[in-house]
């Protein structure tokens, strides 16, 4: 929070939201923060190696078979051995905390909280399967959520009437911020399932097919008939345009409005987080922590300007999708007016 310039002046609010989730991922997940929000942190560097090894990441899955178009091209591989450096140092300190307090069987090797890196070596031995395990798990963690507020922020900064509701709303509220009182914020609700069903991190779900079967839709010229996806085929789930059907949604399909969650209940019409048995198992977490952030910008400043010329969303596809420009914002509190 102190990091946002209380002048007026432009912030890249993305970047910023970036950065503090890759501290709080790797302070809550590994046990000890990356510090990239500290003003004497050198580790920014960190955050746009991670990006442009997702980036490459992100190509080659697009690309499917087509990646080996990618074969002469090592700066991939060079981004990734970056990576897995970062991640292997998290292990080996977990290691030498288990060599000096020895194994323990619950919760694990730091008795006061859980740390994953600690977890794994005291049932794992390999260190790629460890290094795989905590990659998967810090990925989603760090990237989708912090593009998930800022894709808050560049619709909010988009709709100042919305900050005003939310603020006022936030105002309201005498006590402290706790999980009760964030969970009272209904209009905030709204605001973060309609941005969660615009603008989503991760719009598609890519599964194996491991053995023939007919879908009930999807054939026939108007996908509305069964059709037989045979054993060994790839099926690509694109959740952002079913989020964007004017079917389901309406006319306004398009159009960021909070207001249509006043009579609208979650289902599987809505899916930033998946649903069913691979829900997203941090579904309560990122909400919590959306709202507590978004909470707090409230409180602080009186109102948000747009300072992009660009109105309109343009992606980025790494692993996941961000603006291309950034969420470009000036906040305001009293005497910081334009």
């Amino acid at each position: 929070m102190a990091s946002i310039p209380r002048d007026g002046s432009t912030v890249d609010i993305q970047g910023r939201l970036k950065l503090m989730f890759l501290d709080h991922s790797t302070e809550s997940l590994f046990g000890e923060s990356a510090g990239t929000l500290l003003d004497n942190s050198t580790d920014n560097e960190l955050l746009a190696t991670f990006d442009a090894a997702l980036r490459g990441l992100g190509k080659r899955i697009l690309l499917g078979r087509l990646r080996l178009l990618f074969f002469w091209d090592r700066s991939y591989d060079r981004l990734a051995h970056r990576v897995h450096g970062v991640v292997d140092g998290y292990i080996e300190k977990a290691r030498k905390r288990k060599l000096k307090h020895g194994v323990q069987s619950s919760p694990g090797i730091n008795s006061q909280r859980y740390v994953v890196p600690d977890e794994l070596v005291s049932a794992l031995e390999c260190t790629k399967e460890i290094r795989s395990q905590m990659i998967n798990i810090f990925l989603p963690a760090r990237d989708a959520t912090g593009i998930a507020r800022s894709g808050v922020m560049f619709l909010v900064a988009r709709h100042p009437h919305v900050w005003q509701k939310m603020r006022a709303e936030v105002l309201s509220i005498k006590t402290p911020l706790t999980f009760e009182a964030l969970k009272s914020l209904q209009y905030m609700r709204y605001v973060l399932n309609e941005s969660f069903c615009l603008l989503m991190p991760a719009n598609r779900n890519i599964r194996l097919c491991l053995q023939d079967c007919i879908l009930p839709t999807g054939g026939g010229p108007q996908g509305k008939s069964p059709i037989f996806i045979p054993c060994g085929t790839q099926v690509v789930v694109n959740h952002g345009a079913m989020q964007r059907d004017e079917d389901i949604w309406g006319e306004d399909a398009n159009d960021f409005r909070p207001q249509r969650w006043e009579d609208m209940k979650l289902g599987w019409h809505y899916l930033p987080f998946s649903g069913g048995p691979r829900v997203c198992p941090g579904q309560q977490l990122a909400l919590t922590e959306s709202a507590y952030v978004l909470a707090r910008l409230l409180q602080t400043f009186e109102s948000i300007e747009n300072r992009d010329p660009e109105m309109n969303y343009i992606e980025e596809s790494r692993l996941t999708i961000e603006s291309r420009n950034g969420v470009r914002v000036a906040f305001h509190t009293n005497g910081t007016e334009d």
